[in-house]
């Protein structure tokens, strides 16, 4: 996004029901099993034994789809789901890839869409409700050709089309990723957000259409990864996710959540999950609508856009 601005005139709309603002609840899926390169990648970079003592557990510390749709069902309320078809180290990149900890990290046990448990839950999710939508690979922000393929990939899994992408690590070009997205159908895009993500800002909760009337740009607001990198504690983390939800209810606004279904395995990130639990919790209590990305893009279809913020350069 560097060199680029997004102007200041966001679109605003009726939330439904008489509420107050909104809550985008989404899922980036980016590993479903954890292997012994990630524990000991981890356990490395944060010190802490819980990354590699996870061999007795009855199922992968990674997979925590049904944990999640049964939280969300207890609520009576439904999310997206970005799921990720990243390349694979060995088959796909280079050599020089084998000699570079992070591309281990990005390639290295990446899960594959066309896996049966991975078909039978996207289908099953479907199914109840919640919605599917891509998560772009690494490379496929400037790559149309490859974020095309996963596109159809995803589809033929799913069996329909799919309009939402999120960019793996938020990555975009500005605007080539926004016009790629739109040249192969999407409806909406929600890879737009900034490093920490807990500053109350009017950019990161309203959407907007950068390159025209037929495309959304729905930004993020609070990820679970950055707020608590960020927060020392998770009294901290707390205060800062109330801080911006009594923002966007202010300012009738919207917030969108960003919790990784890794990261719903209490024993590895404690208390992480209890804090999106919460969050649903304090957003009902404060008249907040609640749903998925793709119901946030109809909801500001039905409204008009007459100031359609532009990307400018600075």
């Amino acid at each position: 996004m560097e060199g680029y601005a997004i102007s200041k005139r966001l679109a605003g709309v009726d939330w439904p029901d008489g509420t107050d603002f909104g809550v985008c609840l989404t899922h980036d899926v980016d590993r479903i099993t954890k292997t012994r390169f990630h524990s000991a990648y981890y356990f490395l970079k944060d010190r802490k034994l819980s990354h590699i003592h996870h061999s007795h557990w009855d199922k992968d510390p990674y997979w925590n789809i049904d944990t999640i749709m049964q939280l969300e069902a207890e609520h009576g309320i439904r999310s997206t789901f970005f799921f990720l078809n990243e390349q694979d180290l060995f088959k796909d990149r280079p050599a020089r890839s084998l000699f570079k900890p992070m591309e281990w990290k990005l390639y290295y046990s990446s899960y594959r869409l066309t896996d049966p448990m991975v078909k039978d839950t996207i289908r099953q999710l479907d199914k109840q409700s919640w919605e599917i939508a891509l998560h772009g690979s690494y490379m496929s922000c400037d790559h149309k050709d490859l974020l095309c393929k996963e596109k159809e990939i995803l589809e033929s899994v799913l069996g329909k089309r799919i309009i939402g992408v999120r960019q793996h690590y938020l990555r975009l070009e500005v605007p080539t990723t926004w016009l790629y997205q739109r040249e192969l159908g999407f409806k909406y895009d929600s890879s737009f957000g900034a490093p920490g993500l807990v500053e109350a800002h009017e950019n990161w909760i309203r959407p907007f259409r950068p390159i025209g009337e037929d495309f959304l740009v729905i930004p993020v607001t609070i990820m679970d990864g950055y707020l608590f990198r960020e927060c020392r504690s998770m009294a901290l983390a707390w205060q800062k996710c109330l801080m911006l939800l009594e923002w966007a209810r202010k300012n009738h606004g919207l917030v969108t959540l960003v919790w990784h279904s890794q990261y719903f395995n209490k024993q590895e990130f404690p208390g992480w999950s209890r804090i999106y639990d919460r969050l649903i919790q304090e957003a009902q209590k404060m008249n907040a609508w609640m749903g998925t990305a793709k119901e946030v893009y109809e909801i500001y279809s039905a409204h008009a856009t007459a100031d359609v913020p532009k990307v400018q350069p600075k």
